[in-house]
C-alpha cells in the first residue's frame, strides 16, 4: 500500500538545518506546511556561537571550523524564540523544545563525561494543526 498525501507526515529533518541558507529554510518549511493537519515535524538547528569558554563550547568551535575545512560550513544559526516565530509563521499551530537537561536525561545519560551533551544543537518539535 503507497503513502497517501492525504494523511498526517511525520518529518524527521535531523543534522540539516545548520547547513542551509535561510530562504531555504523557509521553502522546506513551507513545503511541510502544506501537509495535512497533524502533521509533525521534528528538526535539529545550531543555536548562535558563544565563546569558547568551556569543552562544550571549544568542542563545538571545533566542530565548525572540521566541517567547514571539508566545505559544509554551518550557515544558519537560530535563538529558540526566533525559530519557533519562523516555525508559527510557516503555519505550525505548536513548537516545543526539548531543554539540555530533557535531553541529557532521556538520551545522554550513559554518555562518557569527556563526551558533553551537545549545547549549542537544539531539537524543536512542530505541529500542523490538531492532533
Amino acid at each position: 500500500m503507497g503513502a497517501s498525501l492525504d494523511e498526517p507526515t511525520f518529518f524527521a529533518w535531523l543534522g540539516v538545518s545548520m547547513y542551509l541558507q535561510e530562504a531555504a529554510i523557509d521553502e522546506t518549511l513551507g513545503a511541510v506546511s502544506a501537509f495535512p493537519s497533524g502533521s509533525e515535524l521534528v528538526l535539529t538547528f545550531l543555536q548562535p556561537s558563544e565563546p569558547a569558554a568551556d569543552y562544550a563550547a571549544s568542542a563545538s568551535s571545533l566542530l565548525a571550523e572540521r566541517v567547514a575545512s571539508v566545505g559544509e560550513p554551518f550557515v544558519s544559526r537560530f535563538e529558540p524564540e526566533a525559530l519557533k516565530a519562523k516555525l508559527l509563521a510557516s503555519g505550525f499551530s505548536a513548537v516545543e523544545f526539548l531543554s539540555s537537561e530533557e535531553a541529557r536525561s532521556s538520551y545522554f545519560s550513559r554518555r562518557p563525561p569527556e563526551l558533553p551533551v551537545p549545547r549549542k544543537t537544539g531539537l524543536a518539535f512542530a505541529l500542523l494543526g490538531s492532533r
